[in-house]
């Protein structure tokens, strides 16, 4: 619905994995007839599905979300058509990766989306997770993004619109759907 309705000409996403999501994106914006640019960053390419990687319709870029700045040079940005949609779903560096993109471009209408932002969700996996330190970091982003929207609270709108529509915080995604204004 958020493609649909926002049209982005940009989506990065942090974290591609396997590609998959990227994928999704294009199949998405050429089912609504957007020719927009889809940018996949992950510090590890080699777990990339093999025909994700031949999808010309995405760009799937190396790189580390503590050294943005080498993936996404201020000057790349600001070529990028609007409207952003900007994802971290990478659960690394999250108020430096906000700033980032916060320093280098955003417009009114832009969207940034943090994923993974429910403590719930990060208790409930504890069960079945071999790495107590991603655990820790899960568990703190939440925190980290409401610090971060406190010195930015005259700048994003938490868009409880997408956020709500099942209820409060009704996915995984608590507040974090947030559009510049």
């Amino acid at each position: 619905m958020l493609l649909q309705e926002l049209k982005p000409q940009t989506i990065i996403e942090l974290s591609a994995f396997n590609g998959g999501i990227g994928v999704s994106f294009a199949d998405s914006l050429e089912i609504i007839g957007i020719k927009g640019n889809i940018y996949e960053v992950d510090i590890d390419l080699s777990l990339l599905d093999e025909k994700a990687k031949a999808d010309s319709r995405v760009k799937f870029l190396q790189g580390d979300c503590n050294k943005l700045e080498e993936v996404f040079p201020a000057e790349m940005l600001a070529e990028l058509p609007h409207p952003w949609l900007v994802i971290e779903d990478a659960h690394v560096n999250l108020i430096a990766v906000a700033d980032y993109f916060h320093n280098n471009g955003p417009e009114p209408g832009d969207y940034l989306i943090v994923e993974d932002t429910s403590k719930y969700m990060w208790q409930a996996w504890q069960e079945n997770w071999d790495d107590s330190g991603e655990l820790e970091k899960g568990s703190q982003k939440m925190d980290d993004l409401r610090s971060w929207l406190m010195r930015h609270e005259n700048e994003y709108l938490v868009d409880t619109h997408y956020l709500d529509m099942y209820g409060y915080n009704g996915s995984k995604n608590w507040n974090s759907i947030l559009k510049r204004f």
